[in-house]
Protein backbone atom coordinates (compact mmCIF):
# COMPACT_ATOMS: atom_id res chain seq x y z
CA UNK A 1 0.00 0.00 0.00
CA UNK A 2 0.57 3.77 -0.33
CA UNK A 3 2.29 5.77 2.17
CA UNK A 4 -0.98 8.17 2.27
CA UNK A 5 -3.25 4.70 3.04
CA UNK A 6 -0.60 3.62 5.65
CA UNK A 7 -0.91 6.63 7.71
CA UNK A 8 -4.72 6.65 7.49
CA UNK A 9 -4.38 2.93 8.63
CA UNK A 10 -2.52 4.45 12.03
CA UNK A 11 -5.30 6.66 12.45
CA UNK A 12 -4.34 10.37 10.84
CA UNK A 13 -6.78 12.31 10.06
CA UNK A 14 -6.73 13.77 6.25
CA UNK A 15 -6.25 17.57 8.34
CA UNK A 16 -3.23 15.88 10.08
CA UNK A 17 -1.60 14.44 7.13
CA UNK A 18 -1.54 17.39 5.48
CA UNK A 19 -0.38 19.06 8.74
CA UNK A 20 2.56 17.06 8.67
CA UNK A 21 3.38 18.00 4.90
CA UNK A 22 2.77 21.48 5.24
CA UNK A 23 5.72 20.85 8.09
CA UNK A 24 8.06 18.97 5.55
CA UNK A 25 7.29 21.44 2.86
CA UNK A 26 8.57 24.38 4.73
CA UNK A 27 11.60 22.78 5.56
CA UNK A 28 11.89 22.37 1.78
CA UNK A 29 10.75 25.86 1.07
CA UNK A 30 13.63 27.44 3.09
CA UNK A 31 15.92 25.80 0.54
CA UNK A 32 14.07 27.25 -2.40
CA UNK A 33 14.95 31.05 -3.48
CA UNK A 34 11.96 32.92 -3.25
CA UNK A 35 11.93 36.74 -3.92
CA UNK A 36 8.96 37.19 -6.00
CA UNK A 37 5.10 36.56 -5.63
CA UNK A 38 5.32 33.90 -8.38
CA UNK A 39 7.99 32.16 -6.49
CA UNK A 40 5.72 32.49 -3.60
CA UNK A 41 2.30 31.45 -5.16
CA UNK A 42 3.87 28.65 -7.15
CA UNK A 43 5.10 27.43 -3.85
CA UNK A 44 1.83 27.13 -2.25
CA UNK A 45 0.15 25.88 -5.26
CA UNK A 46 2.56 23.04 -5.43
CA UNK A 47 1.61 22.18 -2.16
CA UNK A 48 -1.81 21.93 -2.34
CA UNK A 49 -1.00 20.20 -6.08
CA UNK A 50 1.31 17.36 -3.36
CA UNK A 51 -1.52 16.94 -0.88
CA UNK A 52 -4.82 16.78 -3.42
CA UNK A 53 -2.78 13.89 -5.49
CA UNK A 54 -2.11 11.81 -2.55
CA UNK A 55 -5.04 11.95 -0.39
CA UNK A 56 -7.47 10.42 -1.70
CA UNK A 57 -10.93 11.74 -1.39
CA UNK A 58 -12.53 14.91 -1.32
CA UNK A 59 -9.56 18.00 -1.99
CA UNK A 60 -8.38 20.57 -0.58
CA UNK A 61 -8.54 24.44 -2.30
CA UNK A 62 -5.86 26.75 -2.77
CA UNK A 63 -6.37 30.02 -1.15
CA UNK A 64 -7.43 32.77 -3.43
CA UNK A 65 -5.04 35.27 -4.98
CA UNK A 66 -5.91 37.92 -2.76
CA UNK A 67 -5.04 36.22 0.34
CA UNK A 68 -1.79 34.99 -1.27
CA UNK A 69 -0.66 38.37 -2.10
CA UNK A 70 -1.43 39.95 1.52
CA UNK A 71 0.73 37.30 3.17
CA UNK A 72 3.65 37.48 0.38
CA UNK A 73 3.74 41.34 1.62
CA UNK A 74 4.36 40.04 5.41
CA UNK A 75 6.62 37.75 4.21
CA UNK A 76 8.94 39.94 2.26
CA UNK A 77 8.71 42.96 5.31
CA UNK A 78 9.36 39.97 7.79
CA UNK A 79 13.49 38.57 8.48
CA UNK A 80 13.18 35.73 10.94
CA UNK A 81 12.45 32.34 9.71
CA UNK A 82 10.31 31.60 12.48
CA UNK A 83 7.60 34.46 11.66
CA UNK A 84 7.81 33.34 8.19
CA UNK A 85 6.82 30.21 9.29
CA UNK A 86 4.05 31.77 10.77
CA UNK A 87 2.32 33.86 8.40
CA UNK A 88 3.13 30.69 5.82
CA UNK A 89 0.96 28.77 8.37
CA UNK A 90 -1.96 31.24 9.20
CA UNK A 91 -2.32 31.32 5.23
CA UNK A 92 -3.08 27.82 5.37
CA UNK A 93 -4.79 27.26 8.60
CA UNK A 94 -7.77 28.41 6.98
CA UNK A 95 -7.98 25.15 4.92
CA UNK A 96 -11.72 24.86 3.18
CA UNK A 97 -12.37 21.16 1.77
CA UNK A 98 -13.52 20.90 -1.69
CA UNK A 99 -16.75 20.19 -2.39
CA UNK A 100 -19.93 19.18 -4.85
CA UNK A 101 -21.92 21.89 -4.92
CA UNK A 102 -25.74 20.53 -5.43
CA UNK A 103 -26.30 21.98 -8.70
CA UNK A 104 -22.89 20.30 -10.51
CA UNK A 105 -24.80 16.81 -8.61
CA UNK A 106 -28.08 17.49 -10.07
CA UNK A 107 -26.68 18.57 -13.54
CA UNK A 108 -25.05 15.24 -13.56
CA UNK A 109 -27.96 12.68 -12.47
CA UNK A 110 -30.18 15.12 -14.84
CA UNK A 111 -28.48 15.33 -18.02
CA UNK A 112 -28.43 11.31 -19.08
CA UNK A 113 -32.10 11.17 -19.19
CA UNK A 114 -32.40 15.00 -20.96
CA UNK A 115 -30.20 14.20 -23.45
CA UNK A 116 -31.91 11.11 -24.43
CA UNK A 117 -35.20 13.02 -24.76
CA UNK A 118 -32.88 15.60 -26.51
CA UNK A 119 -31.56 13.21 -29.33
CA UNK A 120 -35.34 11.82 -29.44
CA UNK A 121 -36.89 15.27 -30.21
CA UNK A 122 -33.86 16.32 -32.38
CA UNK A 123 -34.05 13.13 -34.81
CA UNK A 124 -37.61 14.70 -35.90
CA UNK A 125 -36.30 17.94 -36.70
CA UNK A 126 -35.11 18.21 -40.35
CA UNK A 127 -31.73 20.30 -39.54
CA UNK A 128 -30.71 18.13 -37.08
CA UNK A 129 -31.68 14.53 -38.64
CA UNK A 130 -27.75 13.78 -38.58
CA UNK A 131 -28.07 13.44 -34.95
CA UNK A 132 -29.68 9.72 -35.85
CA UNK A 133 -26.04 8.66 -36.86
CA UNK A 134 -24.70 9.23 -33.72
CA UNK A 135 -24.54 6.14 -30.95
CA UNK A 136 -26.31 6.57 -27.63
CA UNK A 137 -23.47 5.29 -26.11
CA UNK A 138 -21.48 8.39 -27.78
CA UNK A 139 -23.74 10.86 -27.38
CA UNK A 140 -25.22 10.48 -24.15
CA UNK A 141 -21.65 10.49 -22.24
CA UNK A 142 -20.28 13.04 -24.19
CA UNK A 143 -23.68 15.44 -23.49
CA UNK A 144 -23.28 14.75 -19.61
CA UNK A 145 -19.59 15.40 -19.40
CA UNK A 146 -20.03 18.42 -21.30
CA UNK A 147 -22.60 19.86 -19.23
CA UNK A 148 -21.26 19.42 -15.75
CA UNK A 149 -17.81 20.85 -17.48
CA UNK A 150 -19.91 23.76 -18.10
CA UNK A 151 -21.60 24.01 -14.86
CA UNK A 152 -18.44 23.70 -12.98
CA UNK A 153 -17.06 26.49 -15.48
CA UNK A 154 -19.49 28.71 -14.60
CA UNK A 155 -19.22 28.44 -11.04
CA UNK A 156 -15.74 29.02 -10.80
CA UNK A 157 -16.21 32.10 -13.28
CA UNK A 158 -18.97 33.22 -10.85
CA UNK A 159 -16.71 32.38 -8.10
CA UNK A 160 -13.46 34.25 -9.08
CA UNK A 161 -16.04 37.58 -9.92
CA UNK A 162 -17.03 37.38 -6.68
CA UNK A 163 -13.72 37.02 -4.97
CA UNK A 164 -12.23 39.91 -7.27
CA UNK A 165 -15.66 42.23 -5.54
CA UNK A 166 -14.47 41.23 -2.37
CA UNK A 167 -10.79 41.70 -2.56
CA UNK A 168 -11.62 45.51 -4.73
CA UNK A 169 -8.95 43.94 -7.22
CA UNK A 170 -9.28 46.51 -10.38
CA UNK A 171 -10.27 44.71 -12.95
CA UNK A 172 -9.38 45.61 -16.83
CA UNK A 173 -12.86 46.72 -17.32
CA UNK A 174 -12.49 49.35 -13.94
CA UNK A 175 -8.72 50.45 -15.44
CA UNK A 176 -10.22 51.70 -18.71
CA UNK A 177 -10.67 55.22 -19.47
CA UNK A 178 -12.92 56.41 -21.73
CA UNK A 179 -11.96 59.33 -24.55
Amino acid sequence: MGLVPSLMRIGLSPTQILSRAIQGFFQNIKARKIDTFEDFHSSILDLYKTANSALPGRHFEAPSRGKVEKAFEEWKRNTDESKKKEIFMELLQNIKLGDIDNLTLMVGVAAPPFSMVAKRAGENVHPFKMIKRVPDALFVPSFTLLSVVSVKLIRKVWKGIIEEEETNVPTRRNNTTTT
